[in-house]
């Protein structure tokens, strides 16, 4: 029988059309995106439907950009691999000697761990367990032992600026003895009178016989806006705190947070003020001590941090460097050299990151000879971090295929209706709102950085995932945060709408 040549015409059109439409709809996604990579703006972006496992927009994914804390989905990740979430951190208080009555004959160690998450609160508790025991005497030294790292090196531009100063708390030092997150801090109570003096103290209180405040700061009317600021300077080892400005009558309490200049001596400090506090009496020094432990030693008291799932919540939601570098420090082993250093732990993460890239499924997987990967800190503070839009994405792929730490990484992300971003929060449809969780990255320097990645939920009630890192570049070096937002924002909104 002979073929209709009017059929055969019909179905070609019909493939012509389809094909077209295909094309013109791949072409659409990420369209705001492409717009703004035409205009002087790196960008490496991907956005993928993990439940049916195919790309439903990407530019440049495997283009290597700065990420600032955008990488600290990776370490969020790594740490639950390594530890699980339910993993806590166990800080101890020891002995040398012996306890005589209510005298402590020998010193008292604190053995730092690496908690990220150890706060005054903590260290509180373990004073009160040597009131438990009855003593109100310790007649050796107060040693603050942080041989777990060593002495770990600044690396950070941000954070060797802060050894002898620091006007921040994002720029805090590492230690595996730091407290609170190797910051004071310090509260700002206006007067009671307009032109007088505000009160300003410390946390706790009588720390401040270690580090006295130089300077004021006013009370002014209701009318005025709070401008006042505290700077810490350290020489010799010795911190000093010089504080300026106005607040407003009938406003406060402030409290406002400083990156210490040495965190096991910090901890030192703050420990040695909550013993006076609780009426025991230290004859010693406070010493810090970078040797392992040796000899037989008593364990006079600890306390646990909460699961790490609590921790890399709040590490995540508050974008805290101090945390996130710390856990990267913790991927070291026994067997790394000592002291440790962040660019080494950068490494075990990258390794990490790499693994995951290697098992990601066919679809997803890196192109071979892809290189750029470099990670030197999982806080992305370090601007010498190379990540591309594939790398989290692979990563975001991996822990949603693992049922063991999947619902602990989600929750760790910011759902926008109810982050503290106000970026994240403006202008957004419900789908934005509602739809997404994510962490975002911004830095300033030597670039802009505006990056963004995490999961949205498809209408059938799958997931997605997606990464979309944004650099300025050498033509434009200074990119709006808003309107890098606003892009990848509107191109996600577009396709929510559509999956």
């Amino acid at each position: 029988m002979q073929k209709n040549p009017y059929r055969r015409l019909a179905l070609a059109t019909l493939y012509c059309l389809s094909s077209l439409i295909i094309t013109t709809s791949q072409a659409a996604e990420l369209s705001n995106i492409k717009a703004l990579a035409a205009k002087n703006v790196a960008i490496s972006a991907l956005v993928v439907d993990i439940s049916n496992g195919r790309i439903l927009g990407e530019h440049n994914a495997d283009r290597h950009l700065i990420p600032a804390s955008v990488t600290k989905v990776l370490i969020d990740a790594a740490s639950l691999d390594q530890f699980g979430p339910d993993h806590r951190f166990s800080t101890r208080l020891l002995t040398n000697g012996k306890i005589d009555g209510s005298e402590l004959k020998g010193d008292l160690i604190l053995m730092g761990v690496g908690d990220p998450s150890l706060t005054t609160d903590h260290l509180w508790q373990l004073v009160m367990r040597l009131r438990q025991a009855g003593i109100d005497e310790i007649d050796g030294n107060l040693i603050i032992n942080n041989s777990l790292f060593g002495k770990v090196a600044c690396h950070a531009k941000d954070r060797c600026d802060a050894l002898k100063a620091s006007s921040n708390g994002y720029d805090a030092p590492l230690s595996s003895a730091g407290v609170n997150h190797s910051s004071i801090e310090i509260r700002v109570q206006p007067s009671d009178k307009n032109g007088g003096e505000a009160q300003i103290a410390l946390f706790p209180p009588s720390l401040i016989r270690d580090m006295p405040i130089e300077g004021k700061i006013t009370t002014t009317t209701k009318k005025k806006r709070p401008l006042y600021g505290v700077r810490r300077t350290t020489k010799d080892e010795q911190d000093k705190l010089h504080a300026y400005g106005q607040v407003p009558y009938g406003g406060g309490p402030y409290h406002i947070y400083r990156a210490v200049s040495d965190p096991a001596r910090h901890t030192g400090r703050v420990l040695a003020a909550l013993l006076r506090d609780a009426g025991i009496d230290l004859e010693g020094n406070v010493n810090v001590s970078a040797q392992p432990l040796e000899g037989k030693l008593r364990k006079l008291g600890s306390i646990e941090s909460d699961e790490l799932s609590q921790i890399l919540r709040s590490m995540m939601i508050y974008s805290n460097n101090y945390m996130a570098d710390l856990l990267t420090l913790q991927l070291l082993g026994k067997q790394d050299p000592r002291p440790a250093t962040l660019p080494a732990a950068g490494k075990k993460l990258e390794a990490f990151v790499s693994k995951v890239n290697n098992a990601a499924p066919a679809w997803l997987r890196v192109p071979k000879g892809t290189q750029g990967l470099a990670l030197e800190s999982g806080s992305g503070l370090t601007v010498g971090n190379r990540i591309a839009a594939r790398d989290l994405v692979a990563t975001l792929v991996h822990m949603h295929d693992r049922d063991d730490l999947f619902p602990s990484f989600v929750a760790s992300l910011s759902i926008p209706r109810h982050a503290p971003s106000r970026m994240l929060r403006r202008a957004g449809n419900r789908d934005w709102m509602t739809r997404l969780a994510v962490k975002t990255g911004y830095l300033s320097e030597p670039v802009t950085v505006l990056s963004l990645s995490g999961y949205f939920r498809l209408k059938n009630g799958g997931w997605g995932a997606f990464a979309a890192i944004t650099n300025g570049t050498k033509k434009r070096r200074s990119v709006s945060a808003r309107l890098s937002m606003e892009a990848i924002r509107k191109d996600l909104e577009s396709i929510m709408a559509k999956h």
